[in-house]
């Protein structure tokens, strides 16, 4: 290789790090994609030994999958970067948001992330996923103001102190400081990665029960019940789940899938933002 071109392939490399991974909308300014767009998932024996919580797990890595390219596939290695799903026997669902490059809980050497499974639902696993694939809350974006009312946050400790500081740590993660994130599509009310705009009893009524440790903390502004009407369109209803609300905890949209696409560098498969698919 001529020296020219040495310079020309170490200047190329030097620009494709400094730029990072793609803009994307709702993932945090540091999240690293995973490498190669590709997700081995080591599921925990207890996990697979509870047919319902397995099942949860499998559907969401088929229906991510299917949405946005990303290579997700079971495996029994622990060696490599691994998305660690593992058990716990009560309590929500949680995960890391994208690719760790250190993951000591699960060894030293451990890459990758964890994905822990509770007592939670399938939309809920879906939820976990999304964050796994590097996707942040849609409403802690930067530009949450033009679509949010939120209470003040003394009134949320208040609300939470007096029934007994339930929810309290989540809520103020919640309304605390939006994100420094990559913005480029949408703000998506209808986001699987949403929580309940409204979280008064009556918007939780049914699929989403009132909870102690919610109450109003925000509000769609007038643009995002503009954004809210143009998004719930698009939302397929499903007999077991009540999508059609901010916040709903039912299926990957549009939004999420292109923006876990375009965060690992594919082409997205639907179009509604970014480099839409390929003409046949």
């Amino acid at each position: 290789m001529s020296v020219r071109r040495l310079l020309f392939v170490i200047l190329a490399a030097y620009v494709a790090l400094a730029a990072g991974p793609a803009a994307a909308a709702a993932v945090e300014e540091k999240t690293r994609p995973w490498p190669q767009a590709m997700v081995r998932v080591w599921i925990d024996p207890a996990v697979r030994a509870n047919r319902d919580k397995h099942a949860k797990v499998t559907r969401a890595m088929a229906a991510w999958q299917a949405a946005t390219g990303v290579r997700i596939s079971a495996t029994n290695d622990r060696r490599g970067p691994r998305l660690y799903v593992v058990n716990a026997a009560r309590g929500p669902c949680t995960a890391n948001v994208g690719f760790w490059p250190r993951v000591p809980a699960q060894g030293p050497l451990a890459s990758g992330g964890v994905l822990t499974v509770g007592t939670c639902s399938a939309g809920s696993v879906l939820h976990e996923f999304g964050h796994a694939l590097g996707l942040m809350h849609e409403h802690q974006r930067a530009d949450r103001d033009l679509y949010l009312s939120f209470s003040p946050v003394a009134d949320v400790l208040r609300a939470c102190r007096a029934r007994g500081g339930k929810g309290c740590t989540e809520a103020l993660d919640n309304i605390g400081q939006p994100r420094r994130l990559r913005l480029q599509s949408d703000y998506d009310p209808c986001s699987l990665m949403h929580y309940l705009a409204d979280q008064s009893p009556k918007e939780r009524a049914g699929r989403f029960p009132p909870s102690p440790g919610w109450r109003q903390f925000y509000l769609l502004t007038a643009a995002g019940r503009a954004n809210y009407r143009a998004c719930k369109a698009k939302l397929t209803r499903t007999p077991d789940c009540a999508s059609g609300k901010t916040g709903q905890k039912c299926q990957i949209t549009c939004q999420d899938a292109n923006t876990v696409a375009v965060f690992h560098g594919l082409r997205p498969r639907q179009a509604c933002w970014g480099r839409g698919p390929a003409r046949r």
